[in-house]
């Protein structure tokens, strides 16, 4: 004798190739975000920096960075002038294929 039941199976479909590479680029995104975080630190770390402190007006989305000062312990300090490679994603392409960019980090006038 067979069963038979009232409870209709709902099938998930495959995700799209779209929501495949989304997914996939969040999850590079991710990965890169404590790469790069990494990096960066390392790199203020060499240069004698313990802290950073900005100084940002507005809220929310709005606004924008007034200045950027860079410590060495209580000490104000010249923005290390140095370039930094941070590896960034491309829409569109596989995982695996990193692309990098240079950052420059530019000293505040007059230091």
């Amino acid at each position: 004798m067979s069963e038979t039941s009232d409870t209709d199976v709902k099938l998930i479909p495959p995700l799209s190739e779209w929501e495949t590479l989304s997914a996939l680029r969040t999850q590079l995104e991710a990965e890169l975000f404590q790469t790069n975080k990494a990096t960066l630190f390392s790199a203020l770390e060499r240069a004698g920096v313990t802290r950073i402190a900005v100084t940002f007006d507005g809220y929310g989305d709005s606004g924008q960075i007034e200045n950027v000062e860079a410590k060495a312990g209580a000490d104000d300090m010249a923005m290390p002038n140095a370039m930094i490679d941070f590896a960034t994603t491309v829409w569109g392409q596989r995982a695996g294929a990193l692309f990098r960019h240079r950052h420059r980090c530019r000293r505040k006038p007059g230091l």
